[in-house]
């Protein structure tokens, strides 16, 4: 049985569909069988069907796609393009792909790295570095791999897995040391291209210009590597325990809500699922959640919501 580092993913992207790539596969019968264990993995991981008989070589099962996986979308001219960015795996060719973790030809790889390492050392001082590996079927202009690369770093270091169907295009802009939006006349192709894949969410930066039709959910996240780990938690990551969805939401907390550019709603918005018993169940998530409402509220003159909130922030802590 073939490995995930073994399977040909670019040539399973380039075919534009899991549709394509299937009626690719039966149509040339010297194709390899690790192609056709990628493709049945593929399409297990996101849900979809494909039109090849469970007959035909029954003895290749499928293969899943790496760990830590999130799905970038780029542009090429009028086309847009899925590939992933996932944990790269000891045992892979260096040669067969390039990998982000000192890959010359992706700009601005370490500098991305080194501020997600940033954002979370207030609880993470001394994390192993993420080692990041980029698949895409060809060369696409610009750096919109770079949110999914956050993403999955992040995944990494909180040694969680991915939810499947889950895609991100964002730039990075290196003076800033932030996420940024793609240019706007790329999203459109890029969306459809999710959805030609059964790609059912797209997280993209704040301040992202987006068509009004739009194929899959789009989500906006915040522009700052602090906010990442909550967002991997509300979206991306699947089975992460409470100890860490405790220290995302500090880190939060920390770098980005006690920020006077965080808007007030932007905060109500991201404590809103930890402060609801019937959704919530960990008392120091939500007494977190009430305390840094609490100073939210107190932080623009509005004191009567500041003490409701710390009233239940104070009791939650007994």
């Amino acid at each position: 049985m073939s490995g995930a580092h073994e399977i040909p993913w670019d040539w399973i992207y380039a075919e534009g569909s899991l549709a394509s790539a299937a009626s690719r596969f039966t149509s040339e019968p010297r194709t390899s069988r690790t192609v056709l264990a990628g493709i049945r993995g593929l399409a297990a991981h996101l849900g979809q069907a494909i039109d090849i008989p469970d007959t035909l070589h029954p003895e290749v099962g499928p293969v899943a796609p790496p760990p830590a996986l999130v799905h970038l979308l780029a542009a090429a001219g009028d086309e847009g393009l899925l590939g992933h960015i996932a944990r790269r795996l000891e045992d892979q060719d260096p040669e067969k792909h390039a990998f982000l973790a000192g890959a010359d030809r992706i700009e601005d790889a370490e500098s991305l790295v080194d501020a997600v390492l940033r954002a979370v050392s207030p609880l993470l001082p001394d994390p192993a570095r993420p080692q990041l590996e980029y698949v895409i079927a060809r060369e696409a202009s610009g750096d919109s791999h770079a949110l999914s690369a956050g993403l999955s770093a992040i995944a990494q270091l909180m040694h969680a897995d991915t939810q499947p169907g889950i895609a991100a295009t964002g730039g990075w802009d290196r003076g800033r040391r932030c996420f940024c939006p793609v240019p706007g006349g790329t999203i459109a192709a890029k969306l459809d291209a999710a959805a030609r894949w059964g790609i059912r969410r797209v997280l993209v930066v704040e301040g992202q210009e987006l068509p009004e039709e739009r194929p899959v959910e789009v989500i906006a996240i915040p522009s700052d590597p602090a906010a990442l780990p909550l967002v991997a938690v509300q979206h991306v990551v699947q089975g992460a325990d409470a100890s860490k969805v405790r220290e995302a939401l500090g880190i939060y907390d920390i770098r980005v809500a006690r920020a006077s550019a965080t808007s007030l709603e932007r905060i109500l918005e991201f404590t809103e699922q930890f402060i609801d018993p019937a959704v919530c169940s960990d008392d120091i998530l939500r007494q977190m959640a009430a305390d840094m409402r609490s100073r939210a509220y107190l932080h623009r003159g509005r004191s009567e919501e500041a003490g409701q909130w710390l009233k239940t922030a104070l009791e939650l802590r007994g």
